[in-house]
């Protein structure tokens, strides 16, 4: 079963990149370890695609098959995956189904817009 939870916006969330990282599962991509993650949010790496589009992405989904110099890694992308952040106001409705590293994937009620949200910009409903 997969998991849906409803949230109320509590702080406004905009997008952070305007070209986010897209990898599909079995993708191939560059991880540069010199480019140190906030501390807030654990096992997230900086990831450059074959394509040349960066971002963050969660270590859980990658499987490093080759140790380069410099701090790099090659990596496999073990499943689909979007670096998008949704664009949230306050007071919005949002329906999570994806937990991971302090983010929440999720979909904007009555809407086919998903994406990523900081948890803590969120408070689960409680019926």
């Amino acid at each position: 079963m997969k998991y849906m939870e409803r949230y109320v916006v509590v702080y406004k969330w905009g997008e952070s990149y305007k070209n986010p990282i897209i990898l599909k599962k079995d993708e191939k991509v560059i991880v540069d370890l010199t480019r140190e993650a906030d501390t807030e949010w654990e096992n997230w790496v900086w990831c450059i695609s074959g394509g040349g589009m960066k971002g963050w992405v969660p270590t859980q989904i990658l499987n490093v098959c080759e140790v380069l110099p410099n701090d790099r890694q090659i990596a496999i992308a073990l499943e689909d995956y979007s670096a998008y952040e949704l664009p949230v106001n306050q007071d919005e409705i949002v329906i999570g189904s994806r937990f991971l590293n302090g983010w929440l994937w999720c979909q904007k009620e009555n809407s086919i817009k998903e994406g990523w949200v900081p948890i803590r910009w969120l408070k689960r409903l409680i019926y």
